[in-house]
Parts: structure tokens; C-alpha cells; sequence
């Protein structure tokens, strides 16, 4: 067989794994916080996620309700939890979405 690229020979020797109904499946354990699951397509692999996984290790979303006493919901999420979210919902174009959601993880 043929060998692997040093930077996927390393990601996969970092890696862990654990037997589930007969399956070996490979897991990365880094960070302090609780685990996030990264599902990939079929019939790719974690390598997928080995450039992003620097930061994903290291994120924080402060305004994603990780904190609950630093996390303050903008206006629309809260009038999209309120009865109005469906009137809400049916206003909201692509456009005002997307000049509002970085401020959600600001």
C-alpha cells in the first residue's frame, strides 16, 4: 500500500478511535469544551475538517448561547421567537440576512 501524505499520515496518527457494533471509528480530542460532532459526506473522511480544525479546536461563539450570561439575542432573533417570528420570517430576504448574521457571532 501505498503511503500516506505526511500531513494526513499526522492527522491520522493524532486521532483517536473507539469500537462501536464492529466498527473502528476515528475521533479527535482537543479543546476543553464539550464535543462537537463534524459529520462529513459519504465517501469522504475527518480529513475533510483538518484544515478548519485549528480554529474549530479554539471557537468561541459569544453570541451563540455557549454563555448564557454574556449571550444577548438581537432584535430579530427575538421577534423570531415571539408570535410575530412567522410575519417575521416571511419579511426577511436573503439581503437583510446576510448583513445581520456576522453580528450574531460578533
Amino acid at each position: 500500500m501505498k503511503p500516506l501524505a505526511p500531513t494526513l499520515d499526522r492527522w491520522e496518527k493524532t486521532g483517536l478511535r473507539f469500537e462501536h457494533q464492529g466498527h473502528s471509528i476515528f475521533y479527535r480530542d482537543e479543546g476543553e469544551g464539550p464535543p462537537l460532532l463534524c459529520v462529513h459526506g459519504f465517501p469522504t473522511a475527518s480529513w475533510d475538517w483538518h484544515r478548519l480544525w485549528p480554529e474549530l479546536a479554539s471557537v468561541c461563539f459569544l453570541n451563540g448561547g455557549l454563555f448564557p450570561e454574556v449571550h444577548r439575542a438581537l432584535l430579530a432573533q427575538r421577534l423570531l421567537l415571539s408570535p410575530l417570528g412567522p410575519l417575521v420570517a416571511r419579511l426577511m430576504n436573503e439581503r437583510r440576512f446576510r448583513a445581520t448574521f456576522p453580528s450574531s457571532f460578533a
